[in-house]
This record gives structure tokens, sequence and C-alpha cells, in this order.
């Protein structure tokens, strides 16, 4: 299997880097408009996002870079193949449109960016695959994820996005249990996603998650990830006020 280059191309113009930039924001913005609207706080990785990958290293920080909240790094490793590795960076923003900035920004430090593709393969808001599918940016919702080789052997990485991918987007659990019962709201620590069909979610300077029009989401639209699924939060039960003539029931 062929190796990296060993002498990279030229960097980009800044002409060509405004025109990527321009396509990129205009599709992405175009396929915003007809996908789910979804936030995402505290990335948490788990192996059975990418089946067939084990992970090897992982490392969470606060990037303190404003409208960037956080930066999880991982290593992750084929399981037929340990000497095969993929290096995964997730971003955590405060809006799809930051994303989408930071998406253009992240690609200026790659010297072939004259040879990407993007793709309309349903993996992400928006995909730019480099040559022989050695890496892969995508973004979806407040996410970008950058996934790119980092061992001695080569593998193509759309199968890593698109296994996260749909572990972004999966339908919550039917249902309640015992474990969900306790969660009732959004938790410091908990990976959390907030859907709505009413378009593109972005987080205000005070910690809420609205709408483009500045509607806050409500409780029933978030929904946390527990043994490897996603839970909707419940909202507590209101005590019901004791009717006339009934005694309350003593707890036992």
């Amino acid at each position: 299997m062929p190796g990296p280059d060993v002498t990279p191309p030229a960097k980009p113009s800044e002409l060509h880097l405004r025109a990527v930039r321009e396509r990129i924001v205009a599709r992405s913005k175009a396929r915003s408009a007809v996908a789910p609207g979804v936030f995402f706080r505290s990335f948490q990785y788990d192996s059975a996002q990418t089946p067939g990958w084990t992970l090897k290293r992982a490392r969470t920080v606060l990037t303190g870079v404003p409208g960037i909240f956080r930066l999880t790094q991982l290593t992750l490793a084929a399981a037929e193949a340990p000497a095969c590795t993929v290096k995964l960076e997730v971003y955590e923003t405060r809006s799809p449109e930051a994303a989408r900035e930071l998406l253009v920004d992240l690609l200026t430090g790659f010297q072939s960016l004259p040879e990407l593709v993007e793709l309309e393969d349903g993996i992400g808001e928006t995909a730019v695959v480099f040559p022989r599918d050695t890496a892969r940016l995508l973004a979806r919702g407040n996410l970008v994820v950058l996934i790119a080789n980092s061992g001695s052997q080569l593998r193509g990485v759309s199968g890593i996005a698109r296994a996260l991918d749909q572990f972004l987007l999966e339908a919550p659990v039917a249902g309640a249990n015992a474990a969900a019962a306790a969660l009732t709201a959004p938790t410091a620590g908990v990976m959390t996603r907030f859907a709505t069909d009413a378009g593109p979610l972005r987080q205000t300077s005070d910690g809420a998650v609205v709408t483009e029009e500045g509607a806050e989401v409500p409780p029933e639209s978030a929904f946390d990830v527990r043994n490897q699924r996603w839970h909707r939060f419940l909202r507590p039960r209101p005590k019901e006020p004791p009717q006339p003539g009934k005694r309350p029931r003593k707890k036992s």
C-alpha cells in the first residue's frame, strides 16, 4: 500500500482558499436548511461508535478560543491491524456557522488542498475528503470532526466517518427506564444532543441552546448518552395538589 507523499505540493493560494470557503459555506447552508437541527455538548467517545476500531489514547481540553469550547483528541487502532491507526479531533463550537468557519480554517493547514474532493455522500452536513480517502473533515451541527491516518499503514476513513455520523443522528431509545428517570435535565459532563425541526441551533453567551430566531430548545428536545445509546430526558412529574376529603398517601 503506498505511503504518504515525500514531497508535499505547494500550499494553496489565498484566491483558491477564498473560493473553497465560499463553496463550502454555500453548500453547507443549503444542506443545513434540510438537515435536522442538532447541537452537541460534552462529546464522549465509545468504541461502539466505530466498530472494528479500538481506542488507544484520548484527551479533552478546553480551548479557551472564543466560539470553540472543547477539543477531544483520540487515537484509534484497527482491531485486526494495530499498526493501522487514525487520529480523531472533535471540536465543539457555538453554532453551525462557527463550525463551517472552523472547518475551512483547518483546511488551510493541509498541503494537499488543491486535490480535495467534496462529496455529497450524506456524511455530515459538510464533508471534505482527501486523496485516497486518507483523511476527512466533516461538520455536523456545531461539531467539526477531523479523521486522518496517523500510522504506517494507510486505511480509508469514510467507514469511521459514516459510523460516527450515524451515531450522532441515531434515534433515541424508546420509552423510559430506571436510569433515565434519574435525569431530568442536561448535566455537566454528560454528552448531550439537542434536536429540533426548527432549523440550525446555536448557544448563547449565557449557555442556552436556541434556534436562529432565539427560541430556547425545550427540555423534551434534549437527549443524553448512556450505555452507548441516546436517551430522552424526562421532565419531573409535578406534585398533585391534595384533593378535598382525600388523605395524602404515606410513604412506606
